[in-house]
């Protein structure tokens, strides 16, 4: 066998073999023939090269070098010059290897490197796989942690990565982190609510992290902020990134036309039993639709009540008697609709 020969291996002294690293291999030219046709895995090769010889595979890196730092962090930066075609720690400046780096040369090298490792971010697991790497990724719980732990130098950023660690943002701590992470990003300021508010799907996408920006869409801006910032009276229909279901309740339907009454001139609640609650509402209509409309509750209005003004204030005031003659739009079929 040439490869065994190469690395002074003979058949007599077949158990050498178990301490040849990955790396031995790979510098010999053993790369395709261990990666392409035995899987990465030494003891398959071995069994077909020399049948007789009583291999036993625990032996093969049970115990060795795959299990150290140093090792690993060999292995990705192989890889990294393979598969990203760049060196994760280039070389800068004079190239006299005896003459000392100045303070801006240190710099310029840390910065690309710290480009050159951002790369990860693009290479998918079964890139890793493909290049002998499937060893590795089965002693991390996700490649966040994987790169974290054998780069801790570098700040890796776990929702760039195509796939977040699994539960990542069941924890608070990490919500959080995101969210300061979005706000550095953004500009933005806690007390800023009325930029917040505008903050939409592509702002998120252009801060950075596809897999956060389907956390937020699916559980919505108010939900979070007031979780993180709960001294703060967050209006929900003013978000442009909201829960989808948030108006399904008829409780938060009459919370959102409290605030639309107050905007008309009318103190809330309709529901006060005052003689007088529903004439704000008959004497400016067309303003109640488009303050309606302004605040976020055309989707609410024209999907639920058909755009029927009555319909809408008929069904969730419904301790009010209500003039349909004196309310835009005619009474509608709302039965899908289920009281909370």
């Amino acid at each position: 066998m040439e490869l065994g020969h190469q690395l002074g291996i003979t058949e007599e002294n077949l158990e050498a073999w178990y301490k040849v690293t990955d790396t031995q291999i790979y510098e010999n030219g053993g790369t395709t023939l261990l990666r392409d046709y035995y899987h990465s895995s030494l003891y398959d090769l071995l069994l077909v090269v020399f049948p007789s010889f009583p291999w036993k595979k625990l032996k093969f890196g049970a115990k060795g070098p795959r299990n150290s730092i140093e090792f690993q962090r060999e292995f990705l930066e192989k890889l990294h010059r393979e598969v990203l075609f760049v060196s994760p720690f280039p070389s800068l400046g004079s190239g006299t290897k005896n003459k000392k780096k100045s303070k801006k040369e240190k710099e310029k090298e840390k910065e690309v490197r710290g480009w050159n490792l951002d790369r990860w971010y693009t290479v998918t697991r079964s890139t890793i796989i493909e290049n002998g790497g499937d060893w590795l990724l089965r002693r991390y719980p996700s490649m966040y942690k994987m790169l974290a732990t054998i780069y801790p130098e570098h700040e890796w950023i776990p929702w760039e990565f195509r796939r977040l660690p699994l539960n990542f943002f069941k924890s608070e701590a990490n919500v959080r982190s995101y969210f300061q992470f979005l706000r550095e990003e953004l500009g933005l300021h806690p007390r800023d609510r009325k930029k917040w508010y505008k903050v939409g799907i592509r702002d998120m996408r252009n801060a950075g992290g596809t897999k956060a920006v389907s956390f937020v869409r699916s559980h919505g801006l108010y939900e979070l902020l007031t979780m993180i910032y709960p001294d703060y009276a967050w209006l929900p229909w003013l978000f442009h990134v909201r829960q989808r279901t948030w108006f399904v309740s008829f409780e938060k339907q009459r919370t959102f036309l409290d605030f639309v009454a107050a905007k008309l001139g009318q103190s809330p609640s309709v529901s006060s039993g005052e003689t007088d609650a529903t004439q704000i509402w008959y004497q400016y209509p067309k303003r109640a639709l488009r303050t309606i409309n302004h605040y976020g509750g055309s989707g609410l209005l024209n999907n639920i009540y058909k755009g029927s003004l009555y319909e809408f204030l008929s069904q969730v005031y419904s301790d009010q008697k209500w003039d349909a003659a004196k309310l835009p739009g005619a009474p509608v079929n709302t039965k899908r609709l289920k009281r909370a």
